[in-house]
Order: structure tokens, then C-alpha cells, then sequence
């Protein structure tokens, strides 16, 4: 009896590997690896659960810097089950309460007060920027009372002009280099920079 040859084996497996039952075998071992740990180098829940915290936690710094009310405990991280190609579906999610913000108060003329519509998304805001052509003016209120900042009756005026900041795409960026070949993270069209990121 002769021996196999590497290539004739390779051959074999690669058939194997490509074959309904092979893809079935194979998806198996990998969900096993990843739901109950495995060895060195594999890539388990518990792996990823850890890197998705790292994420989530350098996501709140980055947004934290540029958006300095913006609540960290708001974000919550989701990890799915592994499909059968070996994917693992995560992500981290901000409340929408958390996104939203008020528009300035103001005083009408019967003496009550006002206000507009306010934002829905502070994240999109700061990321497409904005520009008004009509400064609007007004008062912060929180829980129903003037704010104290200064003179409570004093109006002051919204800011005319954001430019756009391309922080989440560089987070992105960023967190790809730095888990480059362990795991691929994207960002919600939405908070894409327009014209690129």
C-alpha cells in the first residue's frame, strides 16, 4: 500500500470542506468553540463579549469628548449567535431618550413658556453639522425650571453654525485598526460624514 500524498489529502478535505456535510460539520465545530471555549486562538462569547466591552468603552470616551452631556450608561452592548459561516453579529446601541435634545425655552406673550421642536439624534447632529439663518434665542430649562446659569432671565442665543465632525468614522477607523483580523466594525449609515467615512 502506498502513501497519500499532501496534495492528494488536501484535495480530499478541500471537497470535503466545500461539501453540504463538510459546511454542516464545520459550523458545528465552530458554534461548539465559540458557545463553550475552545483553545488558543479561537474565538469565543466570552472573547468577544470582552472586546465588545472594550469597544463600548472607548465609543462613550470618544463621544463623551465632543459631546460633553452625553450619558455613558445610555449604551448597551448586544452579542448574537454565531451563523453558519462563522460570523458573530455585535453591537453597541444608545438609547434614543439619551440622543434627544431639547430646543431652547423662551417666554411667550402671555408670559408662558414656549419651545421648539428640539433634536431627535445629537450624534447626527455633530456628525452632518448644521447652519441656521435666523438666530433663534431663548432659556435652557431642566425639570421645568429656568436654568440658574448667569441670570435666569437673561436669553441668550443658539449657535448659529456646526461644521460637520467626522468623530464616530475616526472611532471606527480607530477600533478596525486596533481589532484588525479579529473582528470587522461598522457604522450606521446615518453618522456616516456626507462625502466620504
Amino acid at each position: 500500500m502506498g502513501v497519500l500524498s499532501e496534495e492528494y489529502i488536501m484535495q480530499r478535505l478541500s471537497k470535503y470542506a466545500n461539501s453540504k456535510a463538510g459546511k454542516e460539520r464545520i459550523a458545528q465545530y465552530r458554534c461548539a468553540i465559540f458557545n463553550n471555549g475552545g483553545g488558543a486562538g479561537s474565538l469565543t462569547r466570552e472573547r468577544v463579549e470582552q472586546i465588545l466591552q472594550e469597544v463600548r468603552e472607548e465609543f462613550i470616551s470618544t463621544v463623551m469628548s465632543v459631546i460633553l452631556s452625553f450619558r455613558g450608561d445610555a449604551v448597551h452592548t448586544i452579542v448574537g449567535e454565531m451563523d453558519d459561516e462563522g460570523y458573530v453579529r455585535a453591537s453597541v446601541n444608545v438609547d434614543e431618550d439619551a440622543l434627544r435634545r431639547e430646543s431652547l425655552h423662551y417666554i411667550n406673550k402671555n408670559m408662558s413658556i414656549g419651545h421648539g421642536e428640539g433634536i431627535d439624534d445629537i450624534l447626527a447632529l455633530f456628525t452632518h453639522g448644521y447652519t441656521i439663518k435666523k438666530r433663534p434665542y431663548g432659556f435652557w430649562v431642566r425639570d421645568n425650571v429656568m436654568a440658574d446659569i448667569g441670570n435666569p432671565l437673561t436669553r441668550i442665543g443658539a449657535l448659529m453654525h456646526r461644521d460637520p465632525n467626522p468623530f464616530l468614522t475616526e472611532f471606527v477607523d480607530r477600533m478596525n485598526a486596533q481589532y484588525s483580523g479579529v473582528c470587522e466594525i461598522s457604522l450606521n449609515d446615518k453618522y456616516k460624514n456626507k462625502g466620504g467615512g
